[in-house]
């Protein structure tokens, strides 16, 4: 009989929310031990940790790697898909070394990917650009966390921190509700009536709920908690999340929409127009020679400059924002993907798809197929019960041991069916790329150009004189070239 070869098993949380919304370590094992025991692995170790790939240090997958490095036969690392593995540029480096010079297989399951010596160039590199559009997001909770947080929104539960006057109580691990903070309400409630009477500011107010003993925490109230107060809809049973009001808030109201909104029409008849604060589209992404990021400001009104704030940097020149826009127009314009690559990429994309739909199907249906067997057990014992054929003691240790079992796989098949697309919408942002960035970038918002420049830049760099751009090693076969150098003033 041929000996199974070895498989490593890699799972990791990145936060709490996480493990509570299903995205749990257990899941993640199961998950990928089904997956070996399809493709005929014997699992050897599980390698878990509960902490963010952007931090260093993390000892299950440096363990992993020590291991890994060592094996002289081939064996293969199993991972959900490309984020639980790794969230930077170096892991990406290390785990591509890993696997273009060792006999290790790397497996992202949820990706469709299986990375090895053999590999094309065009496979590595939508390992690269995969692991590209992972990094630009480490400090966010997953889309699935996400997406549970904005279905919460959609049947009225605010997914957060409870405004002042409410309290966040937890009624179970992973369930709680927003209550009235009786100690607080009050103030609250007295701040909308006072207000509204239009005889105070929001100075004048703080001061007089301060005396009367309204903290926040253990400071008196400010002004700027007062602002904040009467601008919130909380109070009225809405509430504002993702951009988006939710009218049907399950959360007990504190006064009426008559009150709210008189007090708005104070506010607004007070308050003269804000000036829209400018968003400076390179400002945290340029670096000066001593390491520091520069910071975009606006000089006579309207030009905008980026300098540096640090003392070190004093005496560099300041750097024009038109002087910018002209390199990364050209550097979007010098993108150029040869047809050849553009197709070897679409195609391999479409079968990462494609098989990633079926190997899911498959495990839908598998387990669907338990989860009926268990059920049809469950009502003959029952049955056999009412005729007793069996004992008590009979009944209720299988009815234990089989209900388990069907609450296992009824959670398995959640996790894989409420799955969100994430691959496609990393291959959407490499498909980008390839046809039409330099559109892409010149019609896109700030941050959609920010976002671009990330994935396509590893750094700027402004000496006073000169303003370098350096392009991702991954991306470099796509440029004309692969330095970008031009003078400032």
């Amino acid at each position: 009989m041929k000996q199974k070869e070895p498989a490593f098993i890699y799972v990791r949380v990145s936060s709490k929310e996480q493990e509570e919304s299903g995205f749990s370590i257990p899941a993640q094992i199961k998950y990928l031990q089904d997956y070996a025991r399809r493709k005929g692995f014997e699992v050897v170790e599980i390698f878990a940790e509960s902490i963010t790939a952007k931090e260093t240090g993390r000892q299950q997958f440096e363990k992993m790697l020590r291991i890994l490095k060592k094996q002289k036969k081939a064996c293969h690392l199993l991972c959900e898909k490309n984020d639980r593995l790794l969230r930077n540029e170096d892991d990406a480096a290390t785990i591509k070394n890993l696997f273009t010079k060792s006999e290790c297989h790397v497996h992202l399951v949820k990706d469709n990917m299986v990375l090895n010596r053999h590999s094309t160039p065009y496979e590595i590199f939508i390992f690269m650009m995969f692991s590209a559009v992972s990094s630009l997001y480490p400090r966010n909770l997953s889309i699935e966390v996400k997406k549970g947080m904005v279905e919460a929104a959609e049947e009225g539960f605010f997914p957060g921190k409870a405004p002042t006057g409410y309290l966040n109580n937890r009624t179970s691990k992973k369930k709680s509700e927003i209550i009235v903070d009786k100690e607080k309400a009050p103030f609250v409630i007295k701040a909308f009536e006072l207000y509204s009477t239009g005889c105070f500011t929001f100075q004048s107010l703080a001061k007089k709920l301060a005396k009367e003993g309204f903290t926040i925490g253990k400071r008196n109230c400010t002004k700027g908690t007062i602002e904040k107060i009467l601008h919130n809809p909380f109070y009225i049973g809405e509430f504002n999340y993702k951009g988006k009001r939710f009218y049907d808030a399950k959360h007990k109201p504190l006064i009426t929409k008559e009150l709210f909104y008189t007090v708005q029409k104070v506010i607004n008849e007070r308050t003269a127009p804000h000036l829209t604060k400018h968003e400076f589209l390179y400002s945290g992404l340029i670096k000066s020679p001593n390491n520091y990021l520069l910071v975009g400001d606006i000089k006579k009104g309207k030009y905008v400059y980026y300098r540096s704030t640090d003392a070190k940097d004093k005496g560099l020149k300041l750097l024009k924002e038109g002087y910018i826009d002209e390199m990364v127009e050209e550097m979007f314009r010098s993108l150029y993907c040869p047809p050849e690559f553009a197709e070897a990429i679409f195609s391999k994309l479409k079968e990462m798809v494609q098989g990633k739909e079926q190997y899911e199907q498959e495990s839908l249906e598998a387990i669907q197929k338990k989860i009926s067997m268990l059920k049809s057990r469950l009502n003959k014992l029952y049955i056999d019960k009412l005729d007793e054929t069996i004992s008590e003691e009979f009944y209720f240790e299988k009815k234990n041991e089989w209900q388990i079992e069907l609450d296992e796989l009824r959670i398995q098949f959640d996790y894989i069916s409420k799955e969100s697309d994430e691959i496609l919408q990393r291959a959407s942002a490499i498909l980008t790329l390839c046809k039409n960035a330099y559109n892409a970038y010149l019609s896109g918002t700030v941050e959609q150009k920010r976002t671009l420049l990330k994935l396509i830049t590893s750094h700027f760099l402004w000496d006073g004189e000169n303003l370098t751009i350096t392009i991702k090693n991954t991306l470099k076969p796509m440029f004309k070239s692969v330095f970008f150098q031009n003078g400032g003033g």
